[in-house]
């Protein structure tokens, strides 16, 4: 994998709905030069922000994630990190 390649991130701690927008993004064509990151945990998602704030463009997220944080949290942690990235919230 390119590690400099641009990355969308994918939270929702409901894995087939991250497999299911992972297949629709990769279907899509337009997205091709994107890599897809996704996360099934608040925990997850923050270890991938903090590993990964170069290249994270855009983040989805589902509001309501886990116990340990949620979408408005995973949005303060990529702006914190990353002040272009593009988030859109789910539910």
């Amino acid at each position: 994998m390119d590690e400099h390649k641009d990355v969308i991130l994918l939270v929702d701690d409901d894995a087939p709905i991250t497999r299911t927008l992972e297949r629709a993004i990769r279907c899509d064509g337009r997205l091709n030069s994107f890599t897809i990151k996704t996360a099934n945990t608040f925990a997850e998602a923050i270890a991938i922000i903090n590993t990964m704030r170069e290249q994270i463009q855009a983040v989805v997220s589902d509001f309501n994630i886990d116990h340990g944080g949620n979408g408005v949290d995973v949005l303060t942690a990529a702006k914190n990190n990353n002040i272009a990235v593009r988030i859109l919230y789910t539910t």
